[in-house]
């Protein structure tokens, strides 16, 4: 190295590989195989039927295997000779190449890429075909969606090579990371079937587009987000394996014991427990059962161990994710919250003429075609009582319901006071708001028919903790009852970039991008409020858009630039220098705005803003990031407004109408972009 010249600077993601403990990758797809006649039926004709036009070329094939007489001689070896000696081989090469294998070649093209890219990021690659297995434990490995011919059995094939990876693993050791790769469009839809056929752990899951290797610094981004937290990432697969041992040991004494206990015993708990009280004998044994099963997997040895490990994590930053995060998560709060109830109210045990009704605190009721909600929030022994027993029904008894209203998850919150997320009603997730300070009162007695007559139906019970803190924060109890921190909460937004065109018009550049931005919903008790993190993906597809800005800059570039030599022409009136000036003064801001474009183009850039959530604008309002790109919230952007950045993104309901191009000269320009980089890349 001279004197004066750089440093090698390190791609950053080099050493977030280098710390996972990333040094190899395996790539596993059936472009390594070795060629077979039934794959190359149809080309094998057309080869031979250039090489035997030129006896010279036969008997270059003839050294490699004699007697070569015609297509139906050209056998499994001699392809496989052919194809492993195609760069040897140079008065065949060209013919090899466009007549034989293109196919091939074509396939094995964005792999060869994908190896030099890691490579240069200090992973070695390790290229193996359908039938060969890991030679070594690798942590990353790249696996193509089907192996083989045809779909359903290739993709089967794939299936049960990512088993045997997680098999050949040994016992409490680390799974490798498992990147789904394909060309095929129906792979991204399908990506969370085949993960969840072939058994493997969410964690250590990812997938991407073949045509997207291609493209190295969102190859680099994604591999960051796989490597970071890569220990984390294991100790909860060991976390999840350890779950699922002791599932199965509880499983087995689980079913020991309820299958143990007697018809007496069922007889003893009802009469001793719950007869002078009239609580349903059924609820009380699931409840009971239920307990039962999660003590038995919680104190199962494995599970004490790694818990302990899960304990002692802890995330300093947000996690960038390649794609919106799990619904899963909030299925498993929204379980944890509220349990099933039955919408009829009579008391089970109430013979059948008798209406008499039965709720319990935390009895949730629904509004028809209303986002009003009420619960029950009496105590619960007030509510107990027993039919034909010494516990008579207290139809005096107020029945206090206290009010509340479903919120979508995506709507900002700016309500303070005490919400219950997350509830999910008619296939939506919401929020609900409480309002302390609305309470109908109605007679137990009376209770059923008011809520009847007011079209309310019982549709779920929030579980006892939650219930109560309804409870407590309606009564202004100091002893608040505290309930586990509730994860937090998601909701999928749409993104769409804008660039400006002539004369201040913001233009759409291209369809809105479905769920890319993740609305981060935080407790109530956090103030930062709702935050929004971008996926990875779409970073990518905002990154390629940026080509339509650049594009129609320079054209507005040109356009100026042409004015401007007219003006400067000597026969020109010279009264002309003001507008000079002012054209001038345009190109050095078009000049400005090409280099933030030439920046924002660099996907290293975008890095940071997939590991640190955002604080979500208000609507109509903007975040401005490095004097680069602005991004709103729900906004209609208004002509003529020509301050800032020229692009901008803007983050809007998932549900609402498609960003379409406006006509006109931008958009002719913007479709011809885009028109021209699928052709690029087709």
């Amino acid at each position: 190295m001279t004197p004066n010249a750089a440093p090698f600077a390190e791609h950053p993601v080099a050493a977030y590989l280098r710390d996972a403990g990333i040094t190899k990758a395996a790539i596993i797809d059936d472009a390594y195989d070795p060629p077979t006649r039934s794959e190359f039926a149809h080309e094998i004709d057309d080869f031979w039927g250039v090489v035997v036009r030129t006896p010279a070329l036969v008997e270059k094939i003839r050294e490699l295997k004699p007697g070569v007489a015609g297509a139906m001689d050209v056998d499994d070896d001699l392809l496989r000779k052919l194809w492993e000696r195609r760069n040897t081989l140079p008065e065949l090469r060209q013919i090899l190449d466009e007549q034989l294998f293109p196919t091939r070649l074509a396939s094995l093209a964005p792999l060869e890429l994908l190896g030099a890219n890691l490579q240069e990021v200090g992973v070695t690659p390790i290229c193996l075909g359908s039938q060969q297995e890991l030679p070594e434990p690798i942590k990353l490995v790249f696996l193509d969606y089907r192996l083989g011919p045809g779909m359903e059995p290739a993709v089967e094939a794939a299936r049960a090579k990512a088993r045997r990876m997680y098999d050949a693993a040994a016992n409490d050791a680390d799974k490798p990371f498992i990147v789904l790769m394909s060309s095929h469009p129906e792979a991204s839809a399908a990506k969370d079937r085949f993960r969840e056929a072939s058994g493997l752990l969410g964690g250590l899951f990812g997938y991407t587009p073949k045509d997207q290797l291609k493209e190295k610094e969102r190859l680099y981004l994604q591999l960051a987000t796989w490597a970071l937290g890569m220990p984390a990432r294991h100790q909860i697969q060991h976390f999840v394996e350890a779950l699922e041992v002791a599932l199965d040991a509880a499983s087995k004494e689980f079913r020991r014991s309820i299958r143990s206990l007697g018809f007496e015993d069922y007889a003893n708990i009802q009469w001793l427990s719950l007869q002078a009280e009239g609580h349903p004998f059924g609820h009380y044994m699931l409840w009971l059962y239920k307990s039962f099963l999660a003590h038995l997997l919680h104190v199962h040895e494995k599970v004490v161990a790694e818990q302990r490990k899960l304990d002692a994590l802890c995330f300093q930053e947000f996690s960038p994710s390649q794609s919106p995060p799990s619904m899963d998560l909030a299925k498993l709060y929204r379980f944890a919250i509220t349990e099933p109830v039955d919408s009829e109210l009579t008391h089970p045990r109430a013979a059948k003429d008798d209406p008499t009704p039965l709720v319990r605190i935390g009895d949730l009721f629904f509004k028809e075609e209303s986002a009003d909600v009420l619960i029950v929030i009496n105590p619960a022994c007030d509510l107990a009582y027993a039919p034909k027993a010494d516990r008579e029904f207290p139809k005096d008894r107020p029945i206090l319901l206290l009010h509340g209203v479903l919120q979508a998850l995506e709507d900002v919150n700016e309500v303070k006071g005490l919400q219950t997320d997350l509830f999910h009603y008619e296939g939506k997730n919401f929020r609900v708001l409480w309002d302390h300070r609305r309470v109908t009162s109605n007679a137990y007695g009376e209770v059923s028919e008011w809520l009847r007559a007011q079209r309310y139906s019982r549709k779920a019970r929030l579980a006892l903790p939650y219930a109560l803190q309804v409870q407590q924060e309606f009564a202004m109890h100091l002893m608040r009852i505290g309930t586990p921190v509730r994860p937090p909460i998601y909701a999928h937004a749409d993104v769409a970039v804008f660039c400006k065109g002539d004369g201040g018009k913001w233009l759409p550049a291209g369809e809105r991008i479905r769920g890319a931005a993740v609305i981060i919903q935080l407790p109530a008790q956090r103030k930062d409020g709702d935050q929004f993190v971008l996926t990875v993906d779409c970073i990518g597809q905002i990154v390629d858009r940026l080509d339509t800005a650049i594009t129609l800059l320079k054209e507005q570039k040109g356009q100026l630039n042409a004015k401007l030599t007219e003006a400067k022409n000597p026969g020109a009136d010279p009264k002309v220098h003001v507008e000079i000036k002012v054209m001038q003064g345009k190109l050095q801001g078009i000049d400005r705005n090409l280099e933030k474009l030439r920046q924002l183009k660099e996907l290293r850039w975008w890095l940071p803003m997939t590991r640190t959530p955002n604080p979500l604008p208000a609507r109509g309002k903007f975040t401005e990031v490095d004097k680069l790109l602005r991004i709103y919230h729900a906004t209609l952007f208004e002509d003529g407004d020509t301050t800032g950045p020229s692009i901008r993104l803007n983050i809007a309901s998932a549900t609402g109408p498609e960003q379409r191009l406006v006509p006109g000269p931008a958009a002719e320009a913007i479709a011809k972009v885009q028109t021209s980089k699928e052709q690029s890349s087709v």
